[in-house]
């Protein structure tokens, strides 16, 4: 892993659990977003988004 990735990671872990939260649905929808190109994939990343999304809703309540 390069220090960039490094330094994201680090940065990742003082954010606060909503913006952890936030960001790593940012990333897998970008990383599947470029991985998916059939319509059984998108219906997958639909999944994914909907389960980020979920969890966004589930740590928010927590607050």
């Amino acid at each position: 892993m390069n220090t960039i990735a490094l330094n994201l990671l680090n940065t990742f872990d003082t954010l606060p659990a909503p913006e952890q939260s936030e960001l790593a649905a940012e990333i897998l929808r970008r990383t599947l977003r470029d991985d998916l190109d059939d319509e059984e994939d998108s219906d997958l990343l639909i999944h994914a988004q909907e389960v980020a999304l979920a969890q966004e809703i589930e740590l928010n309540s927590i607050e």
